[in-house]
Order: structure tokens, then sequence, then C-alpha cells
């Protein structure tokens, strides 16, 4: 399949989509933080985070206007970003991570000055793996965050 996904910025009317989405059992599953995510905490997170100039986060829609996923990426205090990426449950395996990650990128970079982005996933997550090995991302090495093991993954802009 060759996906076409728009990208626009995330609104506060997507905040119950969002939070849908994250705590979905696969997403939670992937997660640092395992624990289903609450209504009042979700909607104070995102507020925050459309407040926040070092965030920049997107909904992406398919052909028939449909949302499929979100890509954020949070700027860092050495102007490096990590991207974080959730696709709705029912389009996965449909084609839709690689575009994604690549039109968040493009938009990314788009909107920023920062030249890196990276990824953390953790070590058992091998579809998510894939995906980012497929939208170019390098693998660094294996690291230990959150009393975890991670794959760490980095994307350079051009």
């Amino acid at each position: 399949m060759s996906a076409t996904l728009h990208l626009r910025p995330v609104t506060q009317e997507d905040s119950r989509l969002l939070w849908e989405w994250a705590n979905d059992p696969v997403v939670r599953a992937v997660s640092f933080s395992t624990d289903v995510i609450p209504w009042d905490k979700h909607k104070q997170w995102l507020k925050r985070k459309l407040q926040d100039e070092h965030c920049r986060m997107y909904i992406a829609l398919n052909e028939e206007n449909t949302p499929v996923g979100q890509i954020r990426f949070d700027i860092r205090e050495d102007n490096e970003a990590e991207v974080d990426v959730h696709l709705a449950p029912a389009l996965r395996g449909k084609g839709y991570g690689t575009v994604l990650i690549t039109e968040g990128l493009r938009a990314f970079f788009g909107s920023s000055d920062a030249q890196t982005v990276h990824s953390f996933i953790k070590e058992a997550n091998l579809a998510s793996r894939n995906v980012f090995l497929k939208a170019g991302f390098v693998e660094q090495k294996k690291e230990h965050m959150h009393e975890q093991e991670v794959y760490h993954f980095t994307y350079k802009h051009s």
C-alpha cells in the first residue's frame, strides 16, 4: 500500500480521540508507563502541550479525511527533539506508520531549526522498530531508560 497522508496541527478538539488512542491496550503495553491515563490528567497534559512552544503535534488524515494517527515532537534543551507516534487501533498494519513518520519529519523540520530527532523504543516493540528503520532512522545502541531496555534511533535532517 502506498498511503497518502495530510497532517494538520492538533487542537483541543482532538483531546478525546488522542486520549482513546493513548489508552488503547496495545499502546499502553509498548509505552514506558503502562498505566491507563485518566481523562482529567490527559486534558491537562494536552492543554500544556498545545501551549508549549517546544512541542509540535500533528494529526494525520488519510485520503478519506479519516484520522489515522498522531505524531508529536518535543524539542529538548539541546535543540534536538524526541518523537512520539500513535496510530489509530483500527488502522494499524495498513502502511500508515512509515508515511506518518516521514510526513511528520517534513512538517517538523519545516517549523523548527532542530536538526536531529531521537526515538526510544522498548525492546519488545519490533513493529515500531521496523517502521522507524523504514522511515530512515538509524539505530544507535540499546540503552536503559525508565528501568527498561530500549532501542535508540536518530534521524538527522540533511
